[in-house]
């Protein structure tokens, strides 16, 4: 359960918004299957990217960390959440919700091309992984 205690809201001073949450290690950000609902950028720490295999087992993904944007793929597609966000060793994490990403996207095309690389960057890591488990397993 995601109450108030678990995680703190950073406010910038001077226009009072806020900029990102601070999130406790172990802290669901979003479960799998999860309406969809912004993408979030690691201010400071990590995140792991896990999904749950119809065997029960969990398997991660990816590890994304300061700078890295994740929840990126079901934003565009408009589907729920295909794999679990957890906090790994707490962190902070701005998220952005769709139609502020949406409008920012037609404000700024460039947007576009950064997170194009950042899909691209995490499907090659994906890639790499799942070659090196094959290999593991011959």
């Amino acid at each position: 359960m995601r109450t108030s205690e678990e995680n703190s809201f950073q406010k910038n001073p001077i226009s009072g918004e806020t900029l990102g949450m601070e999130y406790p290690d172990g802290y669901m950000i979003f479960q799998e299957g999860d309406v969809c609902d912004g993408l979030y950028v690691v201010q400071s720490g990590n995140v792991r990217i896990v999904t749950t295999l119809p065997s029960g087992d969990q398997v991660e993904l990816a590890v994304v960390g300061s700078g890295e944007i994740f929840g990126i793929t079901t934003i565009l597609e408009n589907l729920p959440r295909s794999a679990s966000a957890v906090v790994q060793g707490g962190a902070s994490v701005l998220r952005i919700d769709r139609s502020t990403l949406i409008r920012s996207l037609h404000n700024d095309p460039s947007l576009v091309s950064n997170i194009l690389k950042s899909v691209s960057l995490r499907a090659r890591k994906l890639k790499q992984a799942l070659v090196a488990s094959e290999s593991k397993h011959l």
